[in-house]
């Protein structure tokens, strides 16, 4: 029987240091000193462990914030991706700067978990600069150029076209749209064609170099022949039950025209949707299309153990607010003025390339363990 006992608590002594020795061999940390943070943060909800573990990490990064004010409507894109999941990193992101800004929405740019703020304080400090400078920075006019609809190879975009800068809502219809590369944030700021990764289809198939260049291809022919009124409404209400897949009862509507064509753009706190979600959010009279967007909202991710996140659903009663919303928003449709504005804030400890090696090492320990 001691012989037994003792043979157990070798082996399992072994197997642990063998684990643990495995993962310093792909990431340079035991494998449990890693496993312990995301444990603790799924299971008892201590975030704070997830984020102490990745500021250790981290990386500092300039982030770069462009901002779009039409009419007192902020419309913020950061080089930011709103993870890890639940409180930890910029998983909060976007209430952040509604709490700071409720005149501000933001907006899912190109990249991934490499772009995540490597802890909660991270975030609150960007939503703060974005605050300060709503408050009181100092703005560009544009001049507006009309919506653009065209279509490049599988990718749909819906551009708002201005004389010094482009605001442009892709989708990927059939295929889906999640965290297109980091490349593409790289060249909308070399060119000032800033995207949305709507986030408005669970992902089917992976983004191709091919979906890169068309998005480029739509993007290089953009016109900008005559100047056009622009015309903006913003409305918003919460579901009085809930749906699955978001993470908050808000819903926002934006409705916005060029004095010839109209478009919608939905707007729910989710981690991405369902392809039936965004179809039958179409079609809305007074409208030549609706865009559904998701901020890949990761404060409800995580869920549970084996299941990250549910995308949001089809359901009755988002669809029917929804378009509640948008009747509202194109019936008080009103000139507004656009501006445009960046901000950098400085030495933002973001995750990095390491989140790379992390996953790379999920998959090779995960399998040996």
């Amino acid at each position: 029987y001691y012989i037994y006992v003792v043979a157990v608590v070798l082996g399992f002594h072994g197997y642990i240091y063998t684990v643990n020795k495995k993962g310093m061999k792909m990431v340079g940390i035991k494998s449990l000193d890693v496993v312990k943070p995301f444990l603790a943060g799924f299971l008892r909800k201590e975030y704070k462990l997830v984020d102490d573990f990745m500021t250790l990490l981290s990386v500092k990064h300039d982030v770069i914030v462009p901002m779009f004010k039409l009419g007192d409507e902020v419309f913020v894109l950061p080089k930011l991706h709103y993870g890890m999941f639940g409180d930890a990193g910029s998983s909060r992101f976007v209430y952040d700067v509604e709490a700071e800004c409720p005149s501000c929405t933001a907006f899912h740019g190109p990249g991934s978990h490499e772009l995540d703020a490597a802890n909660s304080s991270e975030s609150k400090r960007i939503a703060k600069a974005v605050s300060q400078f709503v408050k009181g920075g100092e703005w560009k006019p544009l001049k507006f150029y009309g919506i653009s609809f065209w279509t490049e190879g599988d990718i749909e975009g819906y551009s708002l076209v201005f004389d010094r800068a482009s605001l442009t809502f892709l989708r990927r219809p059939g295929k889906g749209i999640d965290d297109l590369p980091q490349e593409l944030w790289n060249y909308s700021y070399g060119t000032g064609n800033f995207i949305v990764d709507t986030h408005s289809e669970t992902l089917k198939d992976e983004i191709t170099s091919e979906d890169v260049n068309a998005i480029k291809r739509g993007l290089s022919k953009l016109s900008r022949i005559e100047e056009r009124p622009l015309l903006f409404a913003k409305k918003e209400g919460f579901l009085e039950s809930s749906c699955e897949g978001l993470c908050s009862n808000k819903v926002k509507v934006f409705a916005i025209s060029d004095g010839t064509r109209k478009v919608g753009i939905v707007y729910i706190y989710a981690n991405n949707s369902s392809e039936e979600l965004g179809e039958a959010l179409r079609g809305v009279q007074g409208y030549d299309d609706v865009i559904l967007v998701t901020p890949d909202d990761h404060s409800c991710t995580g869920i549970a153990l084996g299941e990250l996140y549910s995308p949001a659903s089809k359901c009755d009663t988002l669809v029917e607010k929804a378009k509640e919303l948008l009747s509202e928003a194109v019936k008080d449709l009103k000139p507004v003025e656009a501006k445009f504005a960046i901000i950098n804030v400085k030495d933002v400890r973001l995750v990095g390339p390491v989140i790379s090696n992390l996953l790379q090492s999920l998959s090779v320990v995960g399998d040996f363990v």
